[in-house]
């Protein structure tokens, strides 16, 4: 389904029933709502599940120009009271975990749960840090992991000469992608006041199980559950248990 938003066209696709409590999913940099096909489909059958394509993602029209966490919070409100929207949670893995804990600070987007799937935004660990700057510099050794699945086996079907181009997405993305590896949402957790369920995998190299504990501590009366075995997409690496949590969690 298509909407427009701020003058953007949104794609977004739903599971589930209607009439039932919604749960909003926001999905990482460089991905696409089919990121929770697994968890959705997990879930269908006890709530309404919302997936979106953020701009410059999926099936959605990119910016005009170069945004920042802030700016997707600001969309993903507007997209919800375009739709008519109150959700009952918000969920977001990686990067859209980040924008998750912005919008719910700010009290642009009022769940009554949060779920933070491997989530991003700390920004002043030296080790992640290290990654993007690799990532941005060679995207073709660095970078992959931090992408799903799909992504990372589309680039190493490609040439070296057009990786960078398609790693980044296209132009401006590019300035995107700097302005929010530097955006910290520590400051921003600290004012959540609502139950957070945090979810990460054990052998995640890029938001390791630390970044879970830190957000924890940040987060009053926050959980933090970690999978073993799991990596930076442990949503859909172990989709079963992850879904399991989150259920347990919702109820």
């Amino acid at each position: 389904m298509n909407v427009i938003v701020d003058g953007l066209l949104i794609n977004y696709r739903e599971v589930g029933n209607k009439t039932a409590k919604p749960v909003i999913f926001l999905h990482g940099w460089a991905d696409q709502s089919s990121s929770f096909d697994g968890l959705a489909g997990g879930l269908s059958a006890e709530y309404r599940c919302i997936m979106v394509d953020l701009p410059g993602f999926g099936s959605s029209q990119a910016p005009p120009e170069a945004w920042d966490i802030p700016d997707f919070s600001n969309l993903v409100s507007a997209f919800l009271n375009k739709i008519k929207v109150k959700p009952y949670a918000l969920a977001g893995h990686s990067n859209g975990g980040a924008i998750a804990i912005k919008a719910v600070a700010e009290g642009k987007v009022k769940p009554k749960k949060l779920i933070l799937l491997a989530s991003s935004g700390l920004r002043g660990r030296q080790k992640f840090k290290k990654t993007v700057y690799k990532a941005l510099a060679k995207p073709a050794k660095a970078g992959l992991a931090l992408l799903p699945k799909y992504k990372r086996e589309a680039i190493k079907r490609k040439l070296y000469g057009s990786i960078g181009s398609d790693y980044m997405v296209s132009g401006h993305m590019k300035e995107t992608f700097k302005k929010i590896v530097s955006y910290d949402v520590s400051a921003d957790a600290g004012k959540i006041d609502i139950p957070v369920l945090l979810v990460y995998g054990s052998d995640d190299t890029y938001t390791p199980p630390e970044f879970g504990a830190h957000f924890r501590g940040m987060i009053k009366g926050s959980e933090l559950e970690i999978i073993e075995g799991a990596g930076h997409f442990v949503h859909q690496e172990n989709s079963a248990k992850t879904t399991a949590l989150i259920r347990g969690f919702l109820k």
